[in-house]
């Protein structure tokens, strides 16, 4: 399916006339038919889920993760507010898990043999700290790594400027999962990936559901510098990780930029998951 997939991205408006090659572990499964980026199956993580009648993936605990192809952008700055630095490098294509990764791909790809704090196999990971999910990611494929802030938010906002991709108001019941309660143990706590809307990029629970760990350090100054390409800030000796997403809150923390925390890279808590990233490799 490469052959088709190369061809069909190098003429889709979506992505700028993109000319890819073949991609180590991943294997094609066609463009998403609502929003029109192409999706992957990662190998190594899972079976490749499969197309339903109606075009959209059908999501069983022994799939992999899928990723979806981003074109290259900015991120949106918000209605209202003042480009950042974050605003204003332009991302290159990259891919990016369609949904956080889920118990069970974290089970088949990791040493890591502690307990989640919801363990139902299509449940994203959660109780997972920032070293676990680098040593795990290392050990799940080629080129997979968390996640930006940057790469993060431009995944989120999917080309919207408003606070929630949904629109100016935090009435995103239809699309977030912002009622968790895992400190309580809640009834109410994660859903299973893929549940909810997914926004134009075609992605899912980008507003609550669980934390996400980022790659860069936490800094409170939005003028720190980025990477070209990227966009991961500069390190300043922090400690802090990022971590985005905004669950629990009843939508007040879940915004596209206003979702974001600090947590020191060791810390299991209960809430604490990942989304994943991979980079196009020439």
């Amino acid at each position: 399916g490469w052959e088709e997939a190369i061809d069909e991205i190098g003429r889709s408006g979506e992505y700028g006339g993109l000319r890819i090659t073949p991609q180590l572990e991943l294997v094609p499964l066609g463009p998403d038919p609502q929003s029109g980026l192409w999706e992957f199956a990662h190998v190594p993580t899972g079976e490749p889920a499969v197309r339903g009648s109606d075009g959209k993936l059908t999501l069983k605990p022994e799939n992999g993760i899928v990723f979806v192809l981003l074109p290259a952008g900015r991120v949106p700055v918000e209605d209202g507010k003042s480009a950042t630095p974050m605003n204003l490098v332009e991302l290159q294509p990259f891919f990016l898990s369609k949904n956080e990764m889920t118990v069970e791909q974290w089970r088949r790809t990791s040493r890591w043999s502690g307990d989640f704090g919801a363990e139902q196999p299509l449940l994203p990971a959660n109780g997972v700290s920032w070293y676990d999910c680098v040593e795990t990611l290392e050990r799940a494929g080629l080129f997979l790594r968390l996640p930006t802030e940057a790469q993060w938010e431009y995944g989120c906002r999917a080309g919207t400027t408003t606070p929630w991709w949904t629109g100016a108001t935090n009435d995103a019941r239809s699309a977030a999962n912002a009622l968790v309660d895992f400190i309580n143990h809640d009834q109410a706590g994660a859903e299973p990936v893929g549940r909810l809307g997914a926004n134009p990029f075609g992605l899912p629970h980008v507003h609550g559901n669980v934390w996400e760990w980022g790659r860069d350090e936490y800094v409170e100054d939005d003028d720190a510098p980025v990477r070209p390409d990227d966009g991961e800030r500069e390190a300043r000796g922090a400690g802090g990780r990022a971590v985005r997403d905004g669950l629990g809150f009843r939508g007040r923390h879940a915004r596209s930029s206003g979702s974001r925390d600090s947590y020191p890279p060791e810390v299991r808590f209960d809430y604490l998951g990942l989304r994943v990233v991979r980079s196009l490799t020439p």
